[in-house]
């Protein structure tokens, strides 16, 4: 077939006339961005809290909320501005590329550079870089993201491929007819899938918000019945019942949870490893199971022909002839490179001047074989080869025969295929030939790494039982085979849950075994590199695409790995689950001031009949608050030996004793300030505001940082919550003594208040370790009880 493409001066016309191939994408201004930041309803009830104080005339309330809200806005601005970066940034790394003829020669370009009129070459494993009228060839096309049809549709010659599709078999050449927002379906842009799931984190302290806002809103109710009926000013209800419900709802929960995952992307980063999509850092710190591949992963991917095994009147030299004649010079698919290089190594294509190819047959993973017809001496002769049962079964010839030759050839895990011919519609088996291909040397150590993590590590291959074996030995996987005879579509959770080695597995089987385990309970890493890993891949609550990865793979992926290997996977979850931890922290910091502060507030109304604190110093120690809180996204953590599991129970029950100390403490602050010594109710108000930052600001969130232990020992604090804890503190102090914003209190009042908090973090770090031995048997999350 012979056709010439564009030249780049034809082609640069043309990008002129049609533009890049490419669909613009609809892009939010930053100022939208940044507005946006004013509109839910945590930025409604602050609103709502700025217009009564203005009508009410409390105007320096109204100004630090005021305040309050810009800092929380512009800090949620700031991190999603520099994540949308980080995607634009990835999708440039994942950009897809095309085979173009350009000036008379093949040349691989970014598909964005296409123009209509170019002719273009497309095989297995490529995704369709814009309108192409096939000319010649055949493919299998996956539209399923197009339209949505769950079988692969043929297109043959005078058909036309459309944008986005994926081949899943077959070659094809073909002239682009349209590109970019002109083509069929106009998304190529959508080629790379970065949508998003909500992370599980945030719904998970939303849910938890909810609840606590439904325990505010009855305390709110109580107040102002209370406050109704003691004759109290509308004035004075009004913003008190306002700053119950703001101090319940989770103010730095977007801006605390998109500042800890962004901080782990460039993390994971610095160590090879590209975040596509934010939710697989949550998802993977609860993985239980990761499904590895053989061939790239746990080998080097480089085989070479180790052996040759004849079975016929052909020769060993001439076996491997036959085969490597079948590869096309364009095929770049190291399996048959090995096979080519054997060949010309010993010299055996050299001459071929009797031997010529009339038609190729690509790689079809039904059959698991590749094949062609050629003329060789004067002969039609019809080519074969690929898996060895796959061709025993074409060949009609009985497996008993082969096998056992087979299974020396693929000791010590090699690869073996068989090479079959004929000289009609009947072939016959003429031999086997072993490839080796090295494991590589991190292999066993990150198996390992995961099983100490409680990960249980599952192979996934296409080769025989006693090759996947071997594989499995080498690096440490238990060697539990599945039976080769089971129905994956049609598979369950209880029929493979104790098999870690799955052999002569189909490709599609993968996304079959992988939705058994997750039916199961758990939490499923995948790793892939081919474009019939890209269903397994999407489903994968992990997906993970490996550094030689098609385009089609990383696309489905969550992670892409930027060097050999997997061996980065370990600083997957170790990150991974230090951003849990650090979360977590914060969310049991949540839970614990939530549930404290506004019942000490309302039932220091009920009981003493006045307000503990001002609504005015409330919003300061928000702000304050908020201060600490973002520090502890760069925490020091010790990350979990095991999967991380959300639990609500545990971490509402330790809220619920924080809390409690925490409210009886503040009562009787309050009467000793109050009643005990004589102070006027402003003094006693400054009392309250400087118990609260130091306990609900400092202490509680010391307490909560550590899983189990005492507070003062490893991990230590980080330098930057420690940094915050120290200006926060001098702040307070310095604004309570002088009475800044406040009415002053004496020195001696802040180093009691100080070291009552002292006492309260020493009191129950010791209580909660007392827990940690009886009733939370793990305190990594994964206890009985409610699982998020």
């Amino acid at each position: 077939m012979e056709h010439v493409g564009l030249t780049s001066e034809e082609a640069q016309k043309r990008i002129g006339q049609y533009g890049q191939n490419m669909v613009a994408e609809e892009k939010t201004s930053e100022i939208k961005m940044f507005l946006h930041k004013f509109w839910g309803i945590v930025p409604w009830m602050l609103e709502a809290a700025i217009i009564i104080n203005l009508y009410i005339g409390k105007w320096a309330e109204a100004i630090l909320i005021i305040i309050l809200l810009l800092f929380q806005a512009v800090l949620g601005f700031y991190q999603e501005r520099k994540a949308k970066h980080a995607i634009a940034l990835l999708k440039q790394r994942l950009s897809v590329f095309a085979k173009v003829n350009r000036d008379g020669k093949w040349q691989t370009l970014p598909a964005s550079e296409l123009v209509p009129g170019d002719f273009v070459r497309m095989q297995s494993g490529d995704i369709v870089p814009a309108d192409v009228n096939i000319s010649d060839g055949e493919i299998l096309a996956d539209q399923s993201q197009l339209t949505g049809e769950s079988l692969p549709v043929e297109i043959k010659q005078g058909k036309t491929a459309y944008a986005g599709s994926l081949i899943t078999q077959g070659e094809a050449y073909g002239i682009v007819s349209a590109t970019g927002a002109k083509t069929y379906y106009g998304k190529t842009a959508s080629l790379i899938r970065l949508a998003e799931k909500p992370p599980l984190l945030q719904q998970l302290a939303l849910k938890i918000s909810k609840t606590l806002l439904i325990l505010d809103i009855l305390l709110a109710l109580a107040a102002m019945i209370f406050m109704v009926n003691s004759g109290i000013s509308f004035s004075f209800i009004l913003p008190f019942v306002l700053m119950l419900l703001v101090l319940s709802v989770p103010i730095a929960l977007p801006a605390m949870s998109a500042l800890s995952v962004t901080i782990a992307t460039h993390h994971l980063a610095e160590k090879g490893v590209l975040t596509a999509r934010l939710s697989a850092i949550e998802d993977a710190a609860a993985m239980d199971i990761l499904c590895i591949d053989k061939t790239g992963t746990l080998t080097e991917n480089r085989p070479t022909v180790e052996k040759v095994a004849s079975f016929s009147k052909y020769s060993e030299d001439e076996i491997l002839r036959l085969s490597a004649i079948t590869v096309e010079k364009e095929n770049k698919e190291l399996l048959n490179l090995a096979l080519v290089q054997a060949a010309q190594k010993r010299g055996l294509l050299n001459g071929l001047k009797n031997i010529s190819i009339i038609k190729n047959e690509p790689f079809d993973p039904r059959t698991k074989a590749s094949g062609a017809w050629i003329s060789y001496n004067k002969k039609k002769i019809h080519i074969m080869k690929g898996e060895p049962r796959s061709i025993a079964k074409l060949c009609g010839t009985q497996w008993s025969k082969i096998a056992k030759v087979e299974s020396e050839l693929s000791g010590g895990g090699n690869r073996v295929i068989a090479v079959a011919a004929g000289t009609g519609s009947k072939i016959d088996m003429i031999g086997l030939i072993s490839l080796a291909d090295p494991i590589r040397q991190d292999s066993a150590e990150l198996v390992s790494f995961l099983k100490k993590q409680g990960i249980r590590v599952v192979l996934l291959t296409g080769d025989s039982k006693e090759t996947a074996e071997k594989i499995a030995a080498n690096v440490n996987i238990i060697c539990s085979t599945a039976p080769e005879n089971i129905d994956y579509e049609k598979v369950r959770y209880e029929d493979i849950k104790d098999y870690n080695v799955f052999s002569r597995i189909l490709p599609q089987d993968k996304y079959w075994i992988l939705k058994a385990l997750q039916d199961g309970g758990h939490v499923v890493g995948m790793t892939g590199d081919g474009i019939n890993d890209a269903p397994a891949l999407r489903q994968a609550s992990v997906g993970i695409a490996t550094q030689n990865a098609t385009d089609v793979a990383k696309s489905s992926a969550g992670l892409v790995l930027t060097q050999p290997g997997l061996i980065n996977i370990q600083d997957v979850v170790k990150i991974s689950r230090s951003v849990h931890q650090r979360i977590k922290h914060w969310v049991l910091g949540m839970i614990t001031r939530k549930i404290a502060i506004p019942t000490f507030i309302t039932l220091n109304l009920l009981i003493f009949k006045e307000f503990a604190i001002s609504s005015f110093l409330a919003f300061i120690f928000m702000f304050f608050g908020d201060i600490v809180t973002f520090s502890f996204s760069k925490d020091n953590v010790h990350p979990s030996q095991h999967p991380n599991r959300w639990d609500i129970r545990q971490l509402t029950t330790k809220g619920i004793i924080y809390a409690i100390s925490m409210i009886l403490m503040g009562l009787g602050i309050f009467w000793i300030a109050r009643y005990h010594n004589g102070l006027a109710i402003d003094n006693a108000q400054t009392i309250i505001f400087v118990w609260l930052v130091l306990v609900g600001g400092q202490a509680a969130l010391y307490l909560v940082r550590v899983n189990q232990g005492l507070f003062w020992s490893k991990p230590f604090p980080g330098i930057w919550f420690v940094a915050a804890s120290i200006f926060t503190i001098a702040l307070t102090a310095t604004m309570s003594i002088n009475g800044w914003l406040m009415s002053p209190i004496s020195i001696s009042w802040f180093i009691g208040l100080f070291l009552s908090a002292l006492g309260y973090l020493i009191v129950n770090n010791a209580m909660i370790a007392t827990l940690e031995r009886t009733a939370f048997k793990d305190a990594s999350g994964l206890a009985a009880g409610k699982k998020i």
